[in-house]
Order: structure tokens, then C-alpha cells, then sequence
């Protein structure tokens, strides 16, 4: 482990992990402040004798959000790209205590890939078979070979659809039946979504991806099968896309958008109480 200057750090190409303000990143500054880097980051010298970030991107940031110039870094020598990329994802996997979906997916796709070029390297017939990258994905990132590929499929989604799962306005089960369908029924489903605030469920998904593949998918396909019955609608409240889309960041995940919204109605009560009691 040596200190490093932070302003010769570059982010890993290609990094699949997002770094963003919030209350996580708020702690994560007022730790470093208090108690310094309690662990070292981990980086590695690229083919262009670069210095590219492993683990500790957030790190990084809090540090120049808090204009901390030194680093305490484990610099990792001779890595290929590909064995950079497989160790980027593991340590991020493993380290971060709240993992979006769409970092999952292209995590696992970029990792699978380069698993499989690691593989048809070392073979010298020149070919590769999917099971030996599948066996080194489930070594390292746990679960099965399903699972996997599941999570791998999420990366066909638009990127509308996606900030929907993100977000957890889509369930996963819903979302992996939608990665199988067309990029235009897929847009057909968000704008359902911006104009009704509905979403399908695991059984509306699967009948949208049957009709996908028959060449039957339209607006009109879209209405028949997820128009809820009015008394099933009427337990349920909906705020239009438009209304709320400014108020959280693309960060924001379903738990910290239920908070926020219930911490807002919660002054909302205290402030028309007040003003009850003023009339």
C-alpha cells in the first residue's frame, strides 16, 4: 500500500457503478472527515501506464468533494484488461451495500464477457464453451447459471424501462419478461406507463412478451391487458411520471422515494394544522 496522489486517478473504463449525492455519500464524507480512508483503494496500471480505479470510486469522490489530496491505494501490477474488469466487479459486488439493477446487469454481462474471452485465450483449439464462463460467474458472484443470464438480459431493456426497474416501478420477474421483447413494444409500455402510472405484473408481462413475439404487440394489445378493473384501481393511488420525476435523482431508489414522499405529507399535515388553528 503506498499514498497516491488523487489527481492522477482515472475512473475505470467502462465502469458500471454509479456514484451519486445522497445520504449514503453524506455519511460516507462525514466518516472520511472523522476517521480518514479506513480502508485502501484498489488500482492498477492500465496499457497506457494510466492509474484506473478497481474499487473505491466513492471513495475518490468524498475525497475531492473534501479536498483530500493524498490517498492510501493498493496498486495492483500486470494486470490484463480483462482480469481489471473481473476484480472491478467482484469487489464492487461485494462491497456495496446497495446494488441497482442496471449496475447488476451490466456488471455481470461485462464480467461474462470477459470470462469468455479469458477462456477462449487459454483454448488452443480457438473455441469457447459458455459452460466454463457460466461455472467461473457462479465462482464469483454467487447464485446460479439462471440467474445470471436473467440479470444479463435486463441490458435489452430501453433505458426508460430500465430507470423503471431502477426505481422499483418494475418488479424484476416483470422485467426480465419485458428484455425479451422489441425495443418499440418496449416503448409501448413505457408510454402506457407516463400516461396511466401503470406498470405490468409478472402475468401481464408474460402475455405482452407471447404477443411480442407473434408480431401482435400494439397500444391497443397494451389497454386490453393492463387496464385493471375500476375497484381494483381505487385502492391504489398513482402520481402521474411528470409530477414526480423532478423531485428524486436518477439515484433515488423505491425505499428513499416512499421516505421522502411520506416525510412530505407529514409536514403537509403539521403546516395545514397550523394554519387550522390560525383561522
Amino acid at each position: 500500500m503506498e499514498m497516491v496522489d488523487i489527481d492522477i486517478l482515472h475512473d475505470f473504463e467502462g465502469h458500471t457503478f454509479r456514484v451519486c449525492e445522497g445520504a449514503d455519500m453524506d455519511q460516507l464524507k462525514d466518516s472520511i472527515s472523522r476517521n480518514g480512508i479506513m480502508e485502501p483503494i484498489i488500482i492498477f496500471v492500465n496499457e497506457e501506464e494510466m492509474y484506473e480505479i478497481i474499487s473505491g470510486h466513492r471513495r475518490v469522490y468524498a475525497c475531492r468533494q473534501l479536498g483530500i489530496q493524498k490517498i492510501p491505494a493498493v496498486i495492483k501490477q500486470g494486470l490484463t484488461r480483462d482480469e481489471a474488469i473481473i476484480m472491478m466487479g467482484a469487489t464492487n459486488l461485494e462491497r456495496r451495500k446497495s446494488i441497482l439493477p442496471s449496475e447488476r446487469a451490466s456488471t455481470y454481462k461485462l464480467m461474462y464477457e470477459a470470462m469468455k474471452r479469458q477462456g477462449r485465450r487459454s483454448d488452443v483449439e480457438g473455441n469457447i464453451e459458455s459452460g466454463r464462463a457460466d461455472e467461473e460467474m457462479t465462482k464469483v458472484v454467487g447464485g446460479n447459471r439462471n440467474q445470471i443470464h436473467q440479470f444479463i438480459k435486463l441490458c435489452n431493456l430501453i433505458p426508460e424501462i430500465m430507470e423503471l426497474v431502477d426505481k422499483g416501478r418494475i418488479k424484476q420477474h416483470p422485467a426480465f419478461e419485458i428484455a425479451d421483447m422489441h425495443p418499440e413494444s418496449q416503448k409501448l409500455i413505457y408510454e402506457f406507463y407516463k400516461e396511466t402510472g401503470s406498470t405490468p405484473t409478472h402475468g401481464q408481462a408474460r402475455i405482452l412478451r407471447k404477443l411480442d413475439k407473434e408480431d401482435l404487440m400494439d397500444e391497443a394489445a397494451i389497454d386490453e391487458h393492463m387496464r385493471r378493473p375500476r375497484e381494483e384501481a381505487a385502492k391504489s393511488f398513482r402520481i402521474s411520471f411528470t409530477m414526480w420525476e423532478r423531485f428524486f435523482s436518477d439515484c433515488s431508489t423505491q425505499k428513499e422515494i416512499d421516505e421522502k414522499m411520506i416525510k412530505a405529507l407529514k409536514l403537509l399535515e403539521v403546516h395545514e394544522k397550523i394554519r387550522e388553528r390560525k383561522v
